[in-house]
């Protein structure tokens, strides 16, 4: 009987391990179902972001050939007969014969100052439709691109009884040419929404916590603006004061540069206080 007890009790031991075996197996069957399940889910969402992402670009491609063919209109189109236009205005400006009245010579200088200003304008526009494009970067000292900027506003500068303190600045990588219209901008809208003070600028430089990237900083001592206007500094054609001169085009110029250097662009400013435009930029390896 010990042996038939013995043999049933293995018999049972058995039977329970393949009971567990068997339910194991079942356990990792329905994980592995799980899995699979996960992963084509997965994959069809990632399939899907994909053709998203085509789509995207596709529509982005088609947006910069429409502004491409814009820019091209903006070219040939308007400047010819506008240069045209300006051109016989000022001929009657010069030789009027028989002389005009006040009111007509007026009327006469008006135009002349306004067709000036819409071929500005358009070659602002131009200036933006080309700046958006991705630059290809080389290594730039920003301390020489600083030197050619102050060199071309030493005038206006002058003039406007102000002073440029630079700090030490970085080699960086990007487009030499649009760095200069960057900073030119920045200091030319410093000097013309200065206050009764005497013009302050300063130009510094930041580390970046993201490792490989600067943080440039041109700050002035100016009016300043205010809370609302400093959402829309960076809108084309939005003058920050109509009776400063401008035509809305130099700080839009400047977010398409720094955006077309893949860095972003900002500002901090107080009313007769000052503004300080701030943007990032690759550092050189």
């Amino acid at each position: 009987m010990g042996g038939a007890s013995k043999g049933r009790r293995s018999q049972k031991a058995l039977e329970r391990s393949s009971r567990q075996q068997r339910s194991r197996l079942q356990e990792t069957v329905a994980n592995s179902n799980v899995q699979q399940y996960a992963l084509k889910r997965e994959v069809q969402r990632r399939e899907r972001l994909e053709r998203e992402l085509r789509r995207a670009n596709e529509s982005l491609a088609l947006a910069n050939e429409e502004l491409d063919s814009f820019a091209y209109a903006l070219s040939h189109d308007l400047k010819a007969p506008l240069r045209k236009c300006s051109s016989l205005l000022m001929f009657l400006e010069e030789d009027q014969s028989p002389p005009l009245n006040e009111a007509a010579q007026g009327h006469l200088s008006s135009a002349v100052e306004m067709t000036t200003r819409m071929g500005e304008m358009i070659n602002g526009v131009l200036e933006y439709a080309r700046a958006r494009d991705a630059v290809q970067g080389t290594e730039v000292a920003l301390s020489s691109v600083v030197d050619e900027v102050l060199d071309n506003l030493a005038v206006a500068i002058t003039e406007a009884d102000g002073k440029v303190e630079v700090g030490t600045l970085p080699v960086v990588v990007g487009h030499r040419v649009r760095l200069v219209q960057l900073f030119q901008n920045l200091v030319q809208n410093a000097v013309r929404y200065r206050s009764e003070r005497p013009l302050v600028v300063q130009i510094f430089a930041e580390e970046e916590e993201e490792e490989g990237r600067w943080r440039i900083t041109v700050r002035d001592n100016g009016i300043g603006m205010e809370p609302k206007r400093k959402a829309d500094s960076f809108i084309l054609f939005r003058r920050l004061n109509r009776g400063l001169g401008g035509i809305g085009v130099g700080l839009a110029l400047c977010k398409q540069i720094v955006e077309a250097h893949g860095g972003t662009i900002g500002v901090a400013s107080e009313v007769g206080v000052g503004s300080a435009f701030y943007f990032t930029v690759e550092a050189a390896s």
